[in-house]
């Protein structure tokens, strides 16, 4: 048992935690209180955690927020990651699930870069990874997302769609093919002057 300023490194892996319970033989770490993990460029602070060494996986439940490169995180109430030679391979949000990618765009080449958020959520979601990049994202029931689409590097307008599942492709860390099961509805705001669409269009389907 440890108690206060608890610190565990594992190579580019480290945990920090207010008391934690460390099971030797079967080298399981249970941490709980203020509990922090810093994995290369990614943070997740939660309220507890368990943590199985030999697996390199992590269950952790309470406040949960995942952050990947600043830009992008993950949040929800009970959350399993699995690593892959300390790079994440997949992500299980088991409720209450919200995903976020921040975006710096322009609305006219001449203009400002303004600051605007990709938004995702669902019950569940399983975030498959490929490397350092998001390569496939489950949203499974009441699910929700808010995009921005992009066109010769300005924004092109915003779409919003709903359905009971949505399976989102990535390519190189961008949006790439959004398919929606079950009673699909969409909503696609053009942005003006940076698209031939000139209306909103509302569309819907199985």
């Amino acid at each position: 048992r440890l108690n206060k300023n608890v610190r565990f490194i594992k190579e580019n892996k480290m945990l920090l935690t207010d008391y934690a319970i460390q099971y030797v033989k079967d080298d399981i770490i249970h941490l709980n209180g203020n509990t922090m993990m810093i994995n290369n460029f990614d943070t997740l602070t939660c309220d507890s955690m368990i943590y199985w060494s030999k697996n390199d996986s992590i269950y952790a439940r309470g406040n949960i927020r995942f952050v990947n490169n600043t830009d992008r995180g993950i949040i929800g109430d009970e959350m399993e990651i699995v690593y892959n030679d300390s790079t994440v391979e997949r992500i299980k949000v088991i409720n209450n699930a919200f995903a976020y990618n921040n975006l710096n765009l322009q609305i006219n080449k001449k203009g400002p870069y303004l600051f605007f958020r990709d938004e995702m959520s669902s019950k569940e979601m399983i975030a498959h990874y490929n490397g350092e990049n998001i390569s496939r994202l489950e949203l499974l029931n009441m699910a929700t997302t808010s995009y921005h689409i992009i066109d010769d590097s300005l924004l092109a307008g915003n779409n919003i769609v709903s359905g009971d599942t949505i399976v989102i492709n990535f390519n190189d860390g961008n949006i790439n093919r959004i398919q929606v099961k079950g009673g699909a509805l969409g909503k696609f705001n053009p942005e003006k002057n940076n698209t031939k669409i000139d209306t909103t269009i509302l569309y819907g389907a199985e």
